[in-house]
């Protein structure tokens, strides 16, 4: 019993089933045994990476499920799957939450007769844009490409220094 003692240090329960027993510990979470006589160091070493396992499993599929794509991932799945006009103008909303989540435009604006549209991607946190100009009073032409847009109160940090004549530090704008 007392090589065992490590992996019941911190309590163990052992539940009678129709199939033997099943044992609980933090390390092992359930397994499941035909006799008692079955909990030796090789069955605990096996049931813990059995979990460990199954924890990298979990993470896995976690990680699949939630996964940020990076700007450059999402500009490449844009490239291949669409142009600049159809993300401008979301002709086909379900095809680009298929592919990248739910976005929604953040601005649609002109600049010196530019227009400009930029999307987040809040799955991502990712924020793309695409320039074009106007055809017509109804028509758009975008051709830019897929450019990541950084938010302004996203860059802009402020950094304490100290002088070497000990002044009060300055804010540096970066």
């Amino acid at each position: 019993m007392k090589e065992l003692e490590k992996y019941i240090k911190d309590g163990i329960t052992i539940r009678k089933t129709d199939h033997g027993y099943n044992v609980f510990t933090i390390p092992t979470q359930h397994f499941e045994v035909e006799s008692l006589d079955m909990l030796t160091v090789e069955a605990f070493e096996e049931a813990i990476k059995n979990q460990l396992d199954l924890e990298d499993l979990q993470a896995e599929l976690i990680a699949e499920k939630f996964k940020r794509l990076s700007a450059e991932e999402i500009i490449k799945i844009l490239d291949d799957n669409m142009d600049e006009t159809e993300f401008a103008h979301y002709y086909d909303y379900e095809k680009m939450t298929k592919l990248l989540g739910e976005s929604e435009e953040v601005f649609n604006g002109s600049d010196e007769g530019d227009i400009i549209i930029v999307r987040y991607f809040k799955e991502h946190g990712v924020y793309i844009m695409v320039e074009g100009w106007a055809m017509s009073s109804y028509d758009f032409e975008f051709d830019s490409g897929f450019i990541e847009v950084i938010p302004e109160h996203k860059v802009k940090k402020t950094f304490k220094i100290k002088q070497k004549d000990n002044k009060p530090p300055e804010d540096l704008p970066f």
